[in-house]
């Protein structure tokens, strides 16, 4: 299924750096398409944009720890990945002036990227 995009409005703008930037959202649907349990939304508002899909069954990742480098909620089920494209994102969001955060809500995993100020 295609990802469904829902943002408040078409206006917004975020202070970014476009390689960065495009990295970060290659590496959050990379994540999306190799860990989820089908389905991806990116919405956006107020400077904020979240990258949420449902979780697979019986995978539990620790938010707490989703962006430290090499972290695997299940290593014996690794679906090819490394454990660096979340830890990547939190680097190059820092880098930027902003920051990242996870929530699992339910069964839904949402990543949401905070942007410094335009």
């Amino acid at each position: 299924a295609a990802p469904e995009l829902r943002f408040d409005r078409e206006d917004m703008k975020i202070w970014a750096s476009r390689p960065a930037l495009d990295r970060v959202y290659r590496n959050l649907i990379a994540n999306a398409l190799r860990h989820s349990g089908g389905g991806l939304t990116v919405s956006g508002r107020d400077g904020a944009i979240c990258f949420s899909n449902p979780l697979p069954p019986g995978s539990r990742p620790d938010p707490e720890h989703l962006f430290d480098r090499f972290y695997q909620s299940n290593p014996a089920r690794a679906k090819g990945g490394a454990g660096l494209g979340l830890s990547i994102v939190r680097e190059l969001m820092e880098r930027m002036g902003g920051q990242v955060s996870a929530q699992i809500t339910g069964d839904i995993l949402e990543i949401k990227l905070f942007f410094r100020s335009a």
